[in-house]
C-alpha cells in the first residue's frame, strides 16, 4: 500500500498519468481536473493499488468521517470512471465488488523526479496498456461463455422502477400495476429475498446499484406503448459483474392487459428460475375488467403525499372492487386508504377505522389468502385505539404473512416506539428498508427511529437519503430538525422547523426567540412569552409545543399537552414521550399516571418491560411469537 508521500511525485495508472500536486490527470497532451472530492477518491484507490477501499474507508478519507449517504459516493466514482474515459463496461480503471468498496484495475506505477518528463518518455509504451486492455476483455468474455450465473434461495432480487418509453403520456400507473404483480409473484417460499426498488439510478452501474439495495440480481424493465400496442422487455443482471442472467420480451394489447401481466410474470419466473412451478399467491384474480382502476389506485397510493391523491386511489379501489369484487388485493389496498385518511386527511377517526376493518373483513371473505397481510390493517387500527397487546399480535401476523409489505414492518415499527421500546422499533423499521430500500416513506421512519435512540451517524445518513428521495412532510422535517438541534446546527434547524411549522399552516412567530433560547439559555424567559403568546391563539401544534416545551423547561405545561393523549386516537406521535430532549417530562411525578392511562404499563408488564435509567427493557423481544 502506497503513503500519500508515494504517489505526490506522480504516477501512471494504464494510459493515464496523475499530478496530485496540480490536481491533474493528464493523457498525452490532454490534461482534466477532477473536483476535489472526486480526485480524493482517485488518491484513496491509488493508496491500495489494486487493493479494495471500502464505503467507510472513503467516507473517513474523502468525507472527513461525515455521515455520509451512498449517492455522493457512487456519483464520485461515475465522475471519475468519465475522466477515465470509462464508461462501458467491463470497466477497466475502476471496477466495484459487491459488499466490498471499489479497487482499480490497472496497476498503479510510481514515476520518479520529472514526472512530466517520465510521462512523455513513457507515451511511447502505451500500445502494453491498451493490449492489457484487450485481453482483459477478451478473458471477460470468455469466462462469461463458460460462466453463466444461477438465481438461487441465497441470492436477493432487486426490481427496478419500470422505464416508461411510450408515445402517450400516462402510462405510469400501468408501470407500476405490473411491477406489483411481478414482485408478488416473485415471492416464492424458500426462494430468494425480493426487493422493491424505487429508482432508477441512471447514473450508477448494476453492480453499484446492486450494493445500494443490497442484493444479488438487478431486474430492470422497459415498457413501450406504440398506440394500443404494448411491448414489456427485461433483463436480470448479477450484481457482481453486470453479467446477463436472463432476458426476454413480451408483446400484447392496452385492452388485454391481465393477459399481459400473465405473460410477463411467465416470461420472468421462467428465466430466473427455469422448470419452477408457479406459486399461487392469491386465491383471486381480477377478471380483467378492473384491473385498470386498481393499477390507477396504487399508483396514487404510492404518491398519497401529494394533495388529492389518498382520495383518487380510494375511488379507483372502489371501482375495481365493483367490477372485480372477488379481487382480494384490492381490498386490501381499500382498507389500507381507509386507515390512512385521519392521518392524511383529517377524516373522523372513528367513520375511518370503521370503514378500513369492514372492507378487510368483507376481502377476507372472498379471498382468505389476504388474512395473515389484514393483519395490518387491523394493527393499524388498534394502535390508534391504544389497545397494544391486540396490535402487537396483529402486526406480528401481518409480518410472517407470505407476501409481507413494507408498510407492515413501518407501521409496527410505529406502534413499538410508541411504547417506548425505541431499539425493537430500528429493528422493525430496518426490516422494512430491506424489502424497500428506496420508499421515501421506510428511510423516513428509519431515520427517526435512529434520531430517537440517539445514532447520530446513521440518523444523519437517513435524513440524507430521505431528502434525496424526495420526502415530504411536516412530521419528517420536525424531527429532522430536533436531530439538527440536538448536533448544535442550530440555523438549519431553524430553517426546517419553519418549513415544517409552515407546511402545517401554523404561525411561525415563536421560532426565532425560541431559538434564540437554545443558543443563549439566559433568553428562556423571552422565548416562553413568544410560545405562550402563539399557543393561546390555537395556532401551535401539540407535536411542536411538548417538545419544546420540555427543552425550555416548562415541564408543567408540556405534561398538561402530554395528557392530551388521553383524547381517542394520536393526537401526536406518542413516541415523543420517549426521545432525550423529553426526558424532564419521565421525572415528572405526572408521568406514570399518564403511561397507567395510556395502556403503556399494562403493556409493559405483559412483555415484561422495565423503565430502567431512560430505557425500556423487554424480557420479550418483537419477534417472539406471543
Amino acid at each position: 500500500m502506497f503513503t500519500e508521500e508515494d504517489l505526490l511525485d506522480g504516477f501512471r495508472i494504464g494510459e493515464y498519468v496523475v499530478l496530485p500536486k496540480r490536481h491533474v490527470i493528464r493523457r498525452g497532451k490532454e490534461e482534466q481536473s477532477p473536483e476535489p472530492k472526486v480526485f480524493g477518491v482517485l488518491m484513496s484507490l491509488a493508496r491500495r493499488n489494486g487493493d479494495d477501499v471500502s464505503r467507510d474507508e472513503l467516507i473517513d478519507e474523502v468525507w472527513d468521517g461525515r455521515p455520509t449517504a451512498d449517492g455522493p459516493i457512487a456519483r464520485a466514482i461515475t465522475q471519475l470512471r468519465g475522466h477515465f474515459d470509462d464508461r462501458q463496461r467491463p470497466y477497466r480503471y475502476v471496477q466495484a465488488k459487491h459488499k466490498i468498496g471499489y479497487h482499480l484495475v490497472q496497476p498503479v506505477a510510481l514515476l520518479d523526479g520529472n514526472a512530466e518528463a517520465q510521462a512523455e518518455r513513457e507515451d511511447s509504451a502505451l500500445w502494453q496498456a491498451v493490449a492489457g486492455a484487450a485481453i482483459a476483455i477478451l478473458l471477460a468474455l470468455v469466462i462469461w461463455i463458460l460462466w453463466r450465473p444461477d438465481v438461487d434461495a441465497t441470492d436477493a432480487i432487486g426490481v427496478l422502477p419500470f422505464d416508461v418509453a411510450s408515445d402517450v403520456s400516462g402510462d405510469e400507473h400501468i408501470a407500476v400495476g405490473l411491477k406489483e404483480e411481478l414482485l408478488r409473484a416473485l415471492v416464492r417460499a424458500d426462494g430468494p429475498v425480493i426487493k422493491n426498488g424505487r429508482v432508477r439510478y441512471p447514473e450508477l452501474d448494476v453492480p453499484e446499484i446492486a450494493d445500494h439495495l443490497d442484493v444479488t440480481v438487478v431486474v430492470s424493465v422497459t415498457l413501450l406503448r406504440d398506440g394500443e400496442n404494448l411491448e414489456i422487455a427485461w433483463r436480470a443482471e448479477s450484481g457482481r459483474d453486470s453479467s446477463l442472467i436472463a432476458s426476454d420480451s413480451v408483446r400484447g394489447i392496452k385492452g388485454e392487459m391481465l393477459e399481459l401481466q400473465r405473460m410477463l410474470v411467465a416470461s420472468v419466473m421462467n428465466g430466473l428460475f427455469p422448470g419452477a412451478r408457479q406459486e399461487l399467491i392469491t386465491e383471486s384474480r381480477p377478471t380483467g375488467a378492473g384491473i385498470e382502476s386498481y393499477y390507477l389506485g396504487l399508483y396514487a397510493i404510492e404518491r398519497r403525499g401529494e394533495p388529492g391523491n389518498l382520495m383518487k386511489a380510494i375511488e379507483h379501489f372502489q371501482s375495481a372492487i365493483r367490477l372485480d369484487p372477488r379481487f382480494g388485493p384490492a381490498y386490501l389496498s381499500l382498507a389500507t386508504a381507509y386507515a390512512l385518511l385521519p392521518d392524511l386527511e383529517n377524516a373522523p377517526l372513528e367513520e375511518s377505522h370503521r370503514l378500513a376493518i369492514q372492507t378487510i373483513e368483507e376481502g377476507v371473505k372472498v379471498d382468505s389468502s389476504i388474512a395473515d397481510a389484514s393483519g395490518a390493517i387491523y394493527g393499524h387500527v388498534y394502535h390508534k385505539q391504544k389497545r397494544w397487546k391486540k396490535a402487537e399480535e396483529a402486526y406480528q401476523r401481518a409480518i410472517n404473512a407470505r407476501v409481507v409489505d413494507s408498510n407492515a414492518f413501518n407501521w409496527y415499527s410505529r406502534m413499538l416506539a410508541s411504547v417506548g421500546r425505541l431499539d425493537a422499533s430500528v429493528e422493525e423499521a430496518l426490516k422494512a428498508q430491506r424489502i424497500d430500500p428506496d420508499s421515501a416513506i421506510v428511510n423516513s421512519r428509519l431515520a427517526i427511529a435512529y434520531a430517537w435512540i440517539g445514532d447520530s451517524a446513521n440518523a444523519a445518513e437517513f435524513f440524507e437519503r430521505s431528502r434525496y428521495l424526495g420526502v415530504r412532510g411536516s412530521t419528517h422535517l420536525l424531527a429532522n430538525a430536533l436531530f439538527l438541534v440536538r448536533i448544535g446546527q442550530l440555523e438549519s434547524a431553524r430553517q426546517l422547523t419553519t418549513a415544517g411549522v409552515r407546511m402545517q399552516g401554523a404561525n411561525t412567530d415563536w421560532i426565532d426567540p425560541v431559538f434564540a433560547a437554545f443558543a443563549d439559555p439566559s433568553r428562556r424567559d423571552d422565548a416562553l412569552a413568544a410560545l405562550n403568546a402563539v399557543a393561546d391563539t390555537g395556532q401551535l401544534s401539540p407535536q411542536v409545543e411538548i417538545v419544546v416545551r420540555a427543552m425550555l423547561g416548562d415541564t408543567d405545561r408540556a405534561l398538561d399537552i402530554a395528557e392530551l393523549l388521553n383524547s381517542p386516537g394520536e393526537m401526536f406521535e406518542i413516541d415523543l414521550l420517549f426521545v432525550p430532549e423529553t426526558k424532564p417530562l419521565r421525572d415528572h411525578p405526572r408521568f406514570e399516571t399518564l403511561l397507567e392511562n395510556l395502556g403503556i404499563t399494562d403493556y409493559w408488564k405483559s412483555r415484561g418491560c422495565q423503565l430502567i435509567e431512560d430505557s425500556v427493557f423487554c424480557d420479550q423481544r418483537p419477534d417472539q411469537k406471543l
